[in-house]
């Protein structure tokens, strides 16, 4: 239960809002197999229109569940004109490469993610671990250690144009879970957490930077 989205998440989901996507697949009872189409050009500011085009990227994933209580999947895309540094900038393409196991069992979640980009002639890598433990159906601890390598552009370091910088980034988290037979169950929550950076870039993000996040989860009782 970690409503924060982690650093990475560029490395590990699929790309931002797209207007158009075909998508099919075949799964069997311990397999999946999906492939699709879609549009992957970044929108622009404005989120109130709808940014038509092309269907001109796509992927596809292989998911595999050995057992019941574990997850593996391989995924892979490619974004078309995806992203730019700053508006009316030259947009160029990514390649994405991700793989993950996710284990559940009774109250116990984890997962293991890497994902890798390939940009502008650079690769770049992520890597993430995360759990959750429920405790007595009201009381949940969460927890999540990230690794990732990210071009300085990224980072808005232009003092160092081309450099792959990695960053990290540890949180801990609570969620207290209110006692109810209804259909909707409440819960409160909070997290710390603290993002290390390398030692080159610490006078532009003042060193280790530490959060704390407070949150409100609603969700079905059963």
């Amino acid at each position: 239960m970690n409503p924060v989205a982690p650093v990475s998440h560029h490395w590990l989901d699929s790309t931002h809002i797209s207007f158009g996507v075909v998508t099919g697949g075949l799964a069997g009872r311990r397999w999946r197999a999906e492939a699709s189409a879609f549009n992957g050009r970044e929108p622009d500011e404005s989120r109130g229109d709808f940014d038509l085009g092309p269907l001109d990227s796509f992927s596809g994933r292989l998911t595999l569940r050995p057992r019941d209580a574990l997850e593996l999947q391989i995924s892979a895309g490619r974004l078309e004109s995806a992203e730019q540094d700053f508006a009316g900038g030259a947009r160029y393409d990514i390649t994405r490469v991700t793989a993950s196991a996710v284990y559940t069992q009774g109250r116990v979640a984890a997962t293991l993610a890497w994902g890798t980009n390939a940009e502008r002639g650079q690769h770049t890598h992520a890597g993430l671990a995360e759990a959750t433990v429920t405790l007595a159906r009201v009381h949940a601890l969460f927890g999540r250690a990230e690794l990732n390598s990210k071009p300085s552009h990224s980072l808005h370091i232009h003092e160092q144009p081309g450099a792959i910088l990695t960053v990290g980034k540890l949180q801990g988290g609570y969620v207290r879970y209110a006692h109810t037979t209804h259909a909707f169950q409440l819960g409160f929550g909070g997290s710390v957490s603290a993002g290390l950076v390398p030692p080159s870039i610490q006078p532009n993000y003042g060193g280790v930077g530490f959060g704390i996040g407070v949150f409100t989860v609603i969700k079905p009782s059963h």
